[in-house]
């Protein structure tokens, strides 16, 4: 994976397909290997971007937005529908929102009996492949996950299905995702799983990736 991928997945302005960069309705295109000599318009890059390490930056992110202003999420830019960004909007970056924990019998919120789902890992939103599959590795673990290093394994990945070389054996990623922790367009922290906002915790494994 070249160094361009990964400095593309973790600023604020770019995108990994660079078409979704400019929009031709304003004839403004601003692309990364572009001439210096070239004008450089905003193009379909967000005007703002909060860069998000914890819950509560993305629930006071998503509050602001109340204010007419248009939304838009990004990690790791991948989206091939352009949606990590959106022309006058505000950007949520969630790159920089990391954490892995693990867990040996894991239960999900609400289960009203003591069996548990077995080992299991919860990632924040920010966590990429390379970053998962290389901690993974280090505990002689293995997950259903892709093969690009830069894709972010939360949020478009996982809610778009989870393409992987162990789909035929084990599913989709989505089929193996056990809960979600989201917050919603209100600004609230909501926990979907199968014992609660079950027809969340469905949407979320099927419905598509709001960015990526």
């Amino acid at each position: 994976m070249s160094n361009e991928s990964l400095w593309l997945s973790a600023s604020p302005g770019a995108v990994q397909t660079g078409n979704w960069a400019s929009l031709p309705l304003r004839s403004e295109t601003c692309y990364v290997n572009s001439a210096r000599s070239v004008p450089c318009g905003q193009g379909r890059i967000s005007l703002y971007s909060a860069v998000v390490r914890k819950t509560k930056h993305i629930q006071a992110a998503v509050r602001f937005v109340k204010h007419n202003v248009r939304l838009a999420i990004k990690n790791t830019g991948h989206c091939y529908l352009g949606r990590s960004v959106a022309p006058d909007s505000l950007q949520i970056l969630t790159h920089n929102f990391k954490g892995i924990e693990f867990v040996d019998d894991f239960k999900p919120k609400g289960c009203s009996n003591n069996t548990g789902y077995g080992p299991a890992v919860t990632i924040s939103a920010g966590v990429q492949l390379k970053e998962l599959s290389t901690t993974l590795g280090e505990r002689n673990l293995t997950a259903v996950l892709g093969a690009a290093h830069t894709v972010g394994a939360a949020g478009g990945y996982i809610q778009g299905g989870g393409h992987s070389p162990l789909g035929p054996w084990k599913g989709m990623a989505a089929d193996n995702a056990l809960e979600f922790t989201v917050v919603s367009a209100k600004g609230e922290v909501v926990v979907a799983n199968d014992f609660q906002n079950s027809d969340l915790f469905w949407a979320l494994r099927g419905g598509g990736g709001g960015g990526s």
